[in-house]
């Protein structure tokens, strides 16, 4: 049956093209009584034939070259889809002794029957192979290509080829080169191919072997027919930010409290005098007066009881108002602050404190300035006279209340900053001033030498080797009994050889955030072909005269090593393989062999090792640099919280590069591979330590408009799964979506700051959805390189500035760090006795 209606649709197809191109109205009469249905509804006329709604046809310039059979980029939704017939095979065997498979060499005729031209196509093994039309007309390649691929459907033993066959016809139609992303028509189908060719159980290398099919040719293939279409699964959502227009002009600001009022957001309550009234209303500023001052902006009021009291609370509350002392000269404050306290209560019942603060904090240049919301309370104690005492007066010594943040992030109480450990062991000021070594113990050198050891050496198996070296050792100070513990490995990848004159530290290296200000900070050299190991470390003193910071340097030329090799060999395993043109190789064993050269002065004379190292420097710290520190000389300090919240987020898109490969692929001849990549720069991070660019790298099928393995739904993302890829440990990822069809882009990325309270972090998330410009270029296949189409930012400025929805909340526990979930190695400090995961710094 089904191949009766196929003998009707073809006569219909040939009495249609007869009949087309006649021009007679009379012919015309003639076709309209047969009953043939214009070109716009042939496809209903093939179930298997599938059509999407098409993008409006947009003519190519008239550089194109005319190809020379019919095609979709000129005709559009007029183009009539292919059927395709394979009318010949050539087989032959072909034993290259290389693989264990053979290959199966073919010649293969293809007729478009809709569009009446026949193509020759050349395959060699499993490779997709080249086509040509017939006649050996020159074709435009920018206009359509065509590619057939076939796989045998059963290798496991030799038996008669089943040959899957596919083919794939494209065509990249260019709106404007370079322009919008180029429109896509493909015609995609499959047949299966039986055949007489099994494989010799004996052959000599190069051998050929012709064979035949069985399969009765010709062979109809019906094609799948995609055309250029807008995906309905992903609807357009644009979010972002409106840029905001710069801070108001502040002539007299030659001062920034931002990192201040991050830090030390407190009130002080000064000049308490209390006389306790019957109630709240007889509250007068005879009986109750005090001042405050904010410890960031420095600006002081005087406070009294407002006209207005509680009635609800006669006995309990008084409420007051506060005026500034300096209200009339804020022409003198540095920090133009406009500083308003506000919400200021007195609980006298039980001698409780609240008030809030209000200010501003903004850079000298005016260009940028931030709103801060600050509350404070506690205890306020202040000591009434006995009942033997004639004065009624109660007062109170000068108290500083923490405060808590509201604004520009709700609830940040920046934690106490701890002070640098063992700052008050005994004699350390007098033996750091006196300071002549440090002591190196449990010294331990390796070199690794590791080979995968495959049973059968072949391009498949994976044959891997590398080489590592490490070197652990324990610092002690003898001046503060302090002991750093250092393990380094060999450059950033574990290279054979540690890089020239570099340092590498003995603690997590983004210890340069504002929180702590200070901590012991050790930086060791080593040369595993000398054997000279140097040492630089900065520590602190408090136990006389104030704080100090100390900082020697030393070398020392290990010997006495004691010396040997280990050699551990695994249980076979299943190698690592790589892509090969046959598919799946068949699997083989490895037994991975580690090699190892050690070297060890722990148990062994001497144990202990004194590198001298003279004092480098002594300098006295602020009285204060430990507990309450003066922020004045560390405005430049990277500080991610201060960073993150002090002005809006920006994301900036560097070097944004999309391509689209047409490379064929192993199982499919129209497989595609898009790629996009580009640098992220979020202004919260780019400053820190180290820096704070992350890669942002997909790739995939689902990302090429048009095909069927296009999915814009499926986000593409780098978070927990990717952690070693991450720099630093504020990264928590970033998920990306494109249409670069559409050039819609949805990004969101998420990080988190624990500079201010660690056991608190702040999580941000930044969204931004929009529209991207691009310029795309379609490049046609060249020999050696696949053709591509390939997109980048439109204009003269290979960035992009993104302004997102920005997002940012309190945490109520430590964010875990995915790196150290179960038996993950923790390269970072951890919380002393917390659970696996938690960090310390960022």
């Amino acid at each position: 049956m089904i191949e009766i209606e196929m003998a009707y649709l073809y006569v219909l197809l040939v009495l249609w093209v007869t009949i087309a191109f006649c021009e007679n109205e009379t012919h015309r009469t003639i076709l309209n009584d047969v009953g043939l249905p214009p070109v716009s509804a042939w496809s209903h006329l093939f179930p298997k034939i599938k059509s999407h709604p098409t993008l409006p046809l947009i003519k190519g310039p008239s550089s194109w070259r005319a190809a020379v059979f019919p095609n979709p980029c000129e005709l559009g939704q007029d183009f009539i889809p292919p059927i395709y017939e394979i009318t010949k095979i050539d087989i032959e065997i072909y034993y290259p002794g290389l693989v264990v498979l053979p290959e199966y060499d073919m010649n293969v005729t293809i007729r478009d029957i809709s569009n009446d031209y026949a193509l020759i196509c050349t395959l060699e093994g499993y490779t997709p192979g080249p086509c040509r039309v017939e006649g050996d007309v020159d074709t435009d390649p920018a206009t359509a290509r065509f590619v057939l691929q076939q796989s045998s459907l059963d290798w496991s033993e030799p038996k008669p080829l089943r040959s899957g066959m596919s083919l794939s016809q494209v065509w990249i139609c260019d709106r404007e080169n370079p322009g919008p992303f180029p429109y896509i028509y493909e015609a995609y189908g499959q047949t299966i191919i039986e055949t007489d060719c099994e494989p010799a159980s004996s052959a000599e290398q190069g051998q050929h072997d012709p064979c035949n099919p069985t399969t009765e040719l010709p062979v109809i293939i019906e094609a799948v027919w995609r055309t250029p279409h807008n995906d309905t699964r992903l609807t357009p959502n644009p979010i972002s930010v409106p840029e905001q227009p710069p801070p108001p002009a502040r002539p007299g600001r030659t001062e920034d409290c931002t990192a201040n009022a991050f830090s030390n957001p407190d009130i002080i309550v000064d000049d308490f005098h209390f006389v306790p009234p019957p109630t709240n209303k007889e509250a007068t500023s005879d009986t109750l007066n005090f001042t405050l001052t904010s410890v960031v902006t420095k600006v002081r009021a005087f406070c009294v009881p407002t006209p207005e009291q509680d009635e609800r609370y006669p006995t309990r509350i008084i409420n007051t108002h506060c005026i500034n002392e300096d209200k009339d000269e804020d022409e003198d404050d540095p920090f133009q602050s406009n500083t308003e306290f506000y919400d200021v209560e007195f609980l006298w019942e039980r001698r409780d404190f609240n008030a809030r603060q209000r200010f501003l904090c903004g850079d000298p240049e005016g260009k940028r300035e931030t709103k801060f919301d600050i509350s404070a309370g506690g205890l306020l104690p202040y000591v009434c006279p006995g009942e033997d005492e004639t004065s009624t007066e109660c007062i109170s010594a000068r108290t500083k209340f923490n405060g808590t943040i509201h604004a520009p992030i709700e609830n940040l109480v920046p934690a106490p900053v701890p002070p640098p450990p063992h700052t008050l062991a005994p004699e350390c000021t007098q033996r750091s001033l006196q300071f002549t070594h440090f002591i190196a113990r449990k010294i331990f050198f390796y070199h690794l030498y590791f080979t995968m050891n495959p049973a059968v050496h072949n391009p498949w198996v994976s044959d891997d080797t590398w080489e590592d070296i490490s070197l652990a050792v324990e610092i002690q100070n003898p001046a503060n009994e302090y002991t750093a513990t250092c393990v380094i490995k060999g450059g950033d990848q574990g290279e054979a050889e540690w890089e020239d004159d570099r340092w590498y530290p003995c603690f997590e290296p983004a210890a340069k955030h504002t929180f702590p200000k200070y901590s012991i900070e050790t930086w060791v050299q080593f040369d595993s072909i000398t054997k000279a190991f140097s040492l630089n470390q900065t520590w602190y003193c408090d136990d006389r005269d104030g704080p100090m910071e100390f900082v020697a340097k030393g070398r020392h030329f290990f010997s006495g090593w004691q010396c040997g090799w280990m050699n551990i060999t695994q249980d076979e395993v299943i190698c690592p393989v790589i892509p090969s043109p046959i598919g799946i190789p068949p699997p083989t064993t490895c037994k991975p062999e580690y090699d190892i050269q050690w070297c060890n002065l722990t148990n062994y004379s001497p144990a202990e090792v004194t590198i001298r190292a003279p004092l480098q420097s002594q300098v006295h710290l602020p009285p204060n640099a430990f507990d309450d520190p003066d922020p004045d000389p560390y405005p430049e300090v990277y500080s991610c919280t201060v960073a993150a919240l002090s002005q809006p987020i920006e994301l900036v898109l560097n070097d944004f590069h999309a391509q689209t490969f047409f490379s064929g692929g192993k199982y499919r001849p129209n497989d595609t591979y898009t790629s996009v990549m580009f640098r992220l720069d979020n202004s919260a991070l780019v400053s820190r330590p180290g820096g704070g660019s992350i890669e942002v790298a997909v790739g995939g099928a689902d990302l090429t408009p048009y095909f069927g393995a296009f999915n814009p739904v499926e986000a593409e993302g780098r978070g927990s799964d990717w952690v070693w890829e991450r720099k630093f440990l504020n990264d928590l990822g970033w998920s990306l979506r494109v249409d670069l069809a559409r050039q819609y882009m949805e990004l969101s990325q998420s990080w988190y700051c624990e500079d201010k309270d660690p056991q608190h972090p702040i999580l941000f998330n930044a969204t931004w959805n929009g529209y991207l410009s691009l310029s795309c270029a379609h490049r046609g296949p060249e020999m050696g390189v696949d053709e591509a189409i390939e997109c980048i930012l439109a204009g003269d400025e290979p960035t992009l500035k993104l302004l997102p929805s920005v997002t940012a909340k309190v945490q109520q526990e430590i964010i875990p760090d995915p790196m150290c979930s179960g038996q993950s190695p923790c390269p970072y400090p951890r919380v002393p006795n917390a659970t696996d995961g938690e960090v310390i710094l960022s």
